[in-house]
């Protein structure tokens, strides 16, 4: 294998797939990259057991070819030299990297220990790369890894669910405790139907460097294999978590609403980070008690603290008392500019977090169920 590469492109592609690298490997092989140039151009993959990352290059290609890298050191001299063509000439065990001034050798690994890599479905549909990442930003809160305790039962806690119906796709995640939904445009690129998949978080936030354009999303319809996401030459192919394994959050929908709030999000996020100020945990609750006019936030550990602002009650119940964790409900109000909705379904029961006017977020939040006993335990 022999090609050459301008100097930007090549560290640009080798800097995000090793990103990709395990930091601890079982086998020392997933620590290298493979090169693969073949019809004028260079594919760059890694991979750390669950997710590969492959970028695209265009190069020169003088020698077709495949050949195992170190990752980490490969990646750090071509992002240390100057912009310029990069020759990497690799046969029978041996290597050498040369650029202007610069020869370095480089000792290729066994290509027959290389793994077998997933490869992605076919394309599902596709999306705008900047609508993507906000929207996944937004759920992004509502995640959190599963304990070892759960890993056999809830291990998609920590995911995204992504489903895909009706020119919409849908961003979802839980922690049992909230939930975040978030909706953008979807392409269908098939005929097969409704797409569907449990993603990591840590595979999607891969994403991010090819989310300048639009973004091809590779979905099974079932939720089982592999999942895919491409553009601007980069692709994330990943395994799949189980459906089972994420909660089944389609039955905490409000069955009803007894009060509902239109207040500002920035000042009750302010109210709610002031007197959070006083708790010695981050479990310790925030008080949120509406008297149909206003609503005081407080909360009381070894000291207390109120603010009041104004908020209007409506419903069945003109006034309300509810305490929650106070990061719970930031995280939420965060994603919403202006003028928060909150509906409630008891003081005892989930609250929704919309935002007036627009239909692409919504964010459940449970109150703490017993105040007396938050602790600093998580």
């Amino acid at each position: 294998m022999r090609f050459t590469a301008a100097q930007s492109e090549l560290a640009e592609a080798t800097k995000w797939v090793e990103r990709g690298l395990p930091r601890n490997p079982l086998y020392p092989v997933m620590m290298t990259m493979r090169f693969e140039a073949l019809g004028g151009r260079l594919q760059i993959t890694g991979w750390d057991g669950d997710t590969a990352l492959r970028a695209t290059v265009d190069a020169d290609i003088e020698t077709e070819g495949a050949a195992l890298l170190p990752g980490t050191f490969l990646a750090g001299v071509v992002s240390g030299l100057r912009k310029n063509d990069v020759t990497i000439d690799c046969a029978k065990g041996s290597g050498v990297l040369t650029a202007p001034g610069v020869r370095v050798d480089i000792r290729p690994s066994d290509p027959g220990a290389w793994p077998t890599t997933p490869k992605a479905p076919a394309v599902a549909g596709v999306v705008d790369g900047k609508a993507f990442i906000k929207a996944l930003l937004r759920v992004k809160p509502a995640a959190a890894k599963a304990a070892e305790s759960q890993v056999n039962d809830l291990s998609g806690i920590g995911s995204v669910r992504l489903k895909a119906s009706d020119g919409v796709l849908q961003l979802a995640t839980t922690d049992r405790f909230r939930i975040a939904y978030a909706t953008i445009p979807w392409e269908p690129q098939t005929e097969l139907g409704d797409a569907f998949a449990v993603v990591s978080t840590d595979a999607l936030e891969q994403a991010r460097a090819l989310a300048k354009g639009p973004v091809s999303l590779s979905l099974p319809t079932d939720g089982i294999g592999t999942a895919g996401i491409g553009g601007s030459g980069r692709q994330v192919v990943t395994k799949l978590t189980m459906p089972k394994s994420f909660p089944n959050i389609d039955r905490a929908e409000l069955r009803q609403v007894v009060a509902t709030t239109h207040i500002d999000a920035g000042e009750l996020i302010d109210a709610i980070r002031t007197v959070s100020m006083v708790n010695t945990a981050i479990t310790r609750p925030v008080w949120l008690r509406f008297d149909g006019q206003t609503v005081a936030v407080s909360a009381t550990d070894l000291d207390s603290a109120e603010v009041r602002i104004d908020a209007e009650l409506t419903g069945e119940q003109g006034a309300l008392e509810i305490p929650f964790r106070g990061h719970f409900l930031t995280d939420g109000l965060s994603q919403v500019e202006g003028i928060a909705r909150i509906d409630f379904s008891g003081p005892k029961s989930q609250a929704q977090i919309t935002s007036p006017g627009d239909d692409s977020y919504r964010y459940i939040v449970l109150p703490i169920g017993d105040p007396s006993k938050a602790t600093g335990a998580s």
